[in-house]
């Protein structure tokens, strides 16, 4: 019924409608949002301010985390709707090999406009990311992880609190130099025992992380692999497992920071020369890797072996981020 002053009072009843309509809600932080929902609402109050309130369900419903590439499947008959926010309550989810994951979330608005969003999601295993290098230059790969993580915001920033442990199957790689800018002439430098050097490489990264504010606190363990690319041309990398507590956070100014140490218990480190020289060392137990800021400013300390049947039978190296030393 419609009065001189634009009021509303609607029962409405809707059955198996694609929810795909709700993705314009969701942009901050998914494009693909697909379902089939039902609903039992009343909607009252002003035309430019009506308040829809009841219940819905979704059915065979799946959600796309855009900044993770993760898909996530779902369905619930506990979606909420009160004056002025939607909370889903206690809701399963599962990645695409069947783990699960909780989630709790509320939508908090203004009239269906000023969306600020409040979600939580604790898991015992789950995807949790599934990127190249094309979608993030600056650490990419696939995860498995255990852990709680926390999405809040609005439509013009979101905000990622994780605290998370790597679980089998993780490969994440942090690429350390920009390999359109750096010549392998000036990243390898071949030095005597006693010989230090030290090279300025400028490294350069655009990567457009606007309206994203991420803390990750990732405690690794021996599970997970992790792969060091100093020259993804060339094909230059090291790569390990080991442990450690690593912090990673990204501001909205495209600020990325690491912090912490990774303690190496084997891997190997693939040297490359002008695609010439292509000798593959074995890491020794022991190494450590620390970040107290750039990504590209970390202490690396390992030692490797390359047998060889010629005299002398092994060599040692060193290899910080910015040259590599053969002693």
């Amino acid at each position: 019924m419609k009065t001189v002053n634009d009021e509303m009072d609607f029962d409405i009843k809707v059955t198996r409608i694609n929810a795909s309509v709700l993705t314009r809600y969701l942009t901050s932080f998914t494009t693909d949002f697909k379902g089939i929902a039902s609903a039992d609402l009343k909607l009252r109050g002003l035309a430019k301010q009506p308040i829809l309130t009841g219940k819905a369900k979704i059915q065979k419903g799946s959600m796309l985390i855009d900044y993770l590439n993760t898909k996530y499947f779902f369905a619930t008959d506990n979606i909420v709707l009160e004056e002025n926010n939607i909370s889903i309550p206690d809701l399963e989810i599962n990645d695409k090999f069947n783990n699960k994951g909780m989630v709790n979330a509320r939508v908090y608005h203004n009239s269906f406009s000023d969306f600020v969003f409040d979600v939580n999601v604790s898991t015992n295993k789950l995807h949790c990311l599934n990127t190249n290098a094309k979608q993030n230059e600056l650490f990419y790969g696939n995860a498995f992880a255990s852990g709680i993580c926390d999405i809040t915001g609005t439509e013009n920033l979101v905000n990622f609190d994780i605290s998370l442990k790597s679980l089998p199957g993780t490969i994440v790689n942090i690429p350390l130099t920009d390999a359109e800018n750096v010549e392998e002439k000036d990243f390898i430098t071949f030095i005597n025992e006693n010989d230090s050097v030290k090279n300025n490489v400028e490294i350069k990264k655009d990567v457009d992380l606007s309206g994203i504010n991420l803390d990750l606190k990732l405690e690794a363990t021996s599970d997970a692999q992790v792969k060091l690319i100093f020259d993804e041309k060339i094909g230059d990398e090291m790569t390990g497992s080991g442990s450690g507590t690593l912090r990673m956070k990204i501001t909205p100014a495209g600020e990325f920071n690491m912090f912490g140490d990774y303690n190496i218990e084997k891997g190997d480190y693939l040297f490359t020369m002008q695609n010439v020289i292509n000798k593959r060392f074995i890491i020794d137990n022991g190494g450590n890797i620390r970040w107290s800021g750039s990504p590209y400013d970390a202490e690396i300390d390992i030692t490797a072996r390359y047998k060889t049947y010629a005299l002398p039978p092994t060599i040692y190296f060193k290899i910080p981020v910015t040259e590599k030393e053969f002693l």
